[in-house]
C-alpha cells in the first residue's frame, strides 16, 4: 500500500531507452547518430561485473578532512524533508516544497526565498531548483503554473518564465535550460531536449519507447535522476535508460553507459505503461530488478542502487572512470555499506551529492545519529581521537526534533580504491 501512494504521486515520470541525440542547425532538425561512438570517448560499466568485486574502504582512505555543518533550527526554518543540497562557496540552499531556506556555509539561517501560493512570484510546488551562483540568483521550477521564477540571493523575485511541460527543467549557468519530457501518455518524441535562453530547442535525446495510452489518465511512478555537474559539464540520465549523456556547447551527446545485464527492468514491466489494473504484474517482478542514481566528483563515480519497490538491497558502488574499476562497498560480514568511517568514530559513509568538484555531503538525522554513534562509541579504533570528542559534544548538544546535520568530506587527490 505504501509504495501504491508512491506511485499515485502527482508527478509523472516516464523514460526510455535512448541511443542517438538530435541537435538542430537553424531551422532545420539535424540527427546526429551516435550507434557507435569512439571506444576512447565512450564506455561501458558492467554492473553485474562490480556486484562481484566487493571491498571494504574506510573513509581515511579517501579523506583526512571530515566537517560537520550544524543546521540552525527555529520555528521559520524548520527542514520538512531533506533530500538535496545546492552549494556555493558562501551558501547553502535547500528547498522545502513551497519555498526556499538559505543558510550560510556553517549553518546558519539567513533567509527564506518564495512565498506559498499560486500567485505571481508564488510558489505552489518545487520541481526543480537551479542555482546560478555567477549571476546570484537562483532559479525555481513551480509545478501548478508551469513557471521558473527567478530569485536573487537577497530573496528578491527577479523574473517569472513561462516553461514547458515536463518532468523537470533545469537552467544552466550560461541561462541554456536541460528540458526532461516524462511522457505521461507513453508518446513523447524527446526524452531530453536542450533549448537556448529563449526556449528555443538546440538538440534533442529521442524517445524510442512509445506506447499507447488508453486508460484515459497518467500512472505516476516516483523519482528520477537529477542532472549533475562535474568540472563545469553538465551530465544527464534518464530513469530506465543505461545512457549518461553531456551537454557540450551544442547538443547532448552519450558520454559512457551502464549496463544492468539480468538486473534491468524489461520495458514490458515498466509501471507507467502497465497502468493501474496491471499493477500486481509490476510488484510481483520488480524486486528482481534495480535502479541506478549517480553522481561525479574527483574523477570517481558514485553509484547507489536499489530494487524498483524499494524494499531493501541496497548497494553502494564506485567506480574509477581514469582506471575504469569499480567495486561495492561492503563491511568486514560483506553486507552492502558505505566507507567505515575510520576518521572519527561516527556512522559510515555514504555521499548523495557534491559541494564541489572535490567535496561531497551525506545528511545525517540527528534521533539516527544519537543511535549509531553510541552503539559505534569506544568500540573500534580512530585515526583522529580529537575529532571523536568534538562529533561526541555535538551529538550531545543536539535534539531529536533538530534540523539535520551534514557531513561534507574534502575528496583525496588521486586516491584509488583498489591498490596495485
Amino acid at each position: 500500500m505504501k509504495y501504491l501512494l508512491v506511485i499515485l504521486i502527482t508527478l509523472v515520470l516516464y523514460s526510455c531507452k535512448s541511443n542517438t541525440s538530435e541537435s538542430t542547425s537553424g531551422d532545420k532538425l539535424v540527427e546526429n547518430n551516435y550507434e557507435k561512438p569512439e571506444s576512447d570517448l565512450f564506455f561501458e560499466i558492467n554492473y553485474e561485473d562490480i556486484l562481484k568485486n566487493s571491498k571494504v574502504l574506510h573513509l581515511s582512505q579517501i579523506t583526512s578532512d571530515v566537517e560537520y555543518i550544524k543546521l540552525e533550527t527555529s520555528n521559520d526554518c524548520m527542514i520538512r524533508r531533506l533530500d538535496k543540497c545546492y552549494f556555493t562557496d558562501s551558501l547553502i540552499f535547500i528547498g522545502n516544497r513551497d519555498h526556499v531556506l538559505e543558510f550560510s556555509r556553517d549553518g546558519k539561517f539567513q533567509r527564506r526565498i518564495g512565498s506559498p501560493g499560486r500567485g505571481p512570484g508564488e510558489i505552489d510546488l518545487i520541481r526543480s531548483i537551479s542555482i546560478l551562483a555567477d549571476k546570484k540568483m537562483i532559479a525555481v521550477e513551480t509545478n501548478a503554473n508551469r513557471t521558473m521564477l527567478y530569485f536573487s540571493f537577497d530573496g528578491n523575485v527577479i523574473k517569472t518564465v513561462k516553461i514547458p511541460d515536463a518532468a523537470y527543467t533545469k537552467v544552466m549557468n550560461d541561462g541554456r535550460n536541460i528540458v526532461y519530457d516524462f511522457g505521461a501518455w507513453g508518446s513523447n518524441k524527446y526524452t531530453f531536449s536542450l533549448t537556448d535562453k529563449t526556449g528555443d530547442t538546440i538538440s534533442t535525446v529521442k524517445n524510442y519507447c512509445n506506447w499507447l495510452n488508453t486508460s484515459g489518465g497518467v500512472l505516476v511512478s516516483g523519482g528520477w535522476q537529477e542532472p549533475f555537474t562535474s568540472k563545469n559539464n553538465w551530465f544527464v540520465k534518464d530513469k530506465y535508460n543505461d545512457t549518461i549523456y553531456t551537454i557540450t556547447s551544442d547538443a547532448i551527446r552519450p558520454s559512457y553507459s551502464i549496463n544492468l545485464g539480468k538486473y534491468k527492468l524489461p520495458d514490458e514491466l515498466r509501471p507507467e505503461r502497465l497502468g493501474l489494473d496491471k499493477m500486481q504484474l509490476y510488484q510481483e517482478n520488480a524486486i528482481n530488478y534495480f535502479y541506478v542514481n549517480l553522481f561525479e566528483a574527483s574523477g570517481k563515480l558514485f553509484i547507489v542502487s536499489h530494487c524498483y519497490l524499494a524494499k531493501g538491497g541496497w548497494k553502494y558502488l564506485i567506480y574509477d572512470k581514469k582506471e575504469r574499476i569499480g567495486i561495492q562497498l561492503g563491511d568486514a560480514r560483506n553486507l552492502p555499506t558505505g566507507f567505515i568511517n575510520d576518521c572519527d568514530g561516527g556512522p559510515d559513509f555514504w555521499p548523495v551529492g557534491t559541494v564541489n568538484d572535490n567535496q561531497v555531503y551525506a545528511v545525517l538525522n540527528v534521533m539516527s545519529l544519537k543511535k549509531e554513534f553510541e552503539g559505534k562509541s569506544n568500540k573500534s579504533p580512530v585515526k583522529y581521537p580529537d575529532n571523536q570528542r568534538a562529533l561526541q559534544k555535538l551529538i550531545s548538544n543536539s535534539e531529536i526534533s533538530d534540523n539535520p546535520i551534514l557531513m561534507t568530506v574534502n575528496l583525496k587527490k588521486d586516491y584509488l580504491i583498489i591498490n596495485k
